[in-house]
């Protein structure tokens, strides 16, 4: 995980849209250029809390992170037994 955050260049949240204004988003985007987009609402615009929708719609564009991150290591992985087989 400190790994994955280490990469993190940039943290931003937005709640773009008046018409649903407790809808955050939040962009990861890493030292490389790639970007992921989390949300996050709450079920009753009565619960919403600015802190806590930010919260959650990183942990949901951390999540993706971590789907790359295993795609990247299942390709190194690949890529080194092509290697031992050479």
């Amino acid at each position: 995980m400190e790994g994955i955050k280490a990469q993190i260049l940039d943290v931003a949240y937005a709640r773009p849209f008046p018409m649903n204004p407790n809808l955050t988003l939040c962009c990861i985007t890493m030292c490389n250029g790639f970007s992921v987009l989390g949300k996050s609402a709450p079920a009753s615009a009565g619960n919403f809390d600015a802190a806590i929708g930010e919260r959650y719609a990183y942990d949901d564009a951390f999540k993706q992170l971590w789907q790359f991150e295993g795609y990247l290591l299942r390709q190194h992985l690949h890529d080194s037994s092509d290697k031992q087989r050479d």
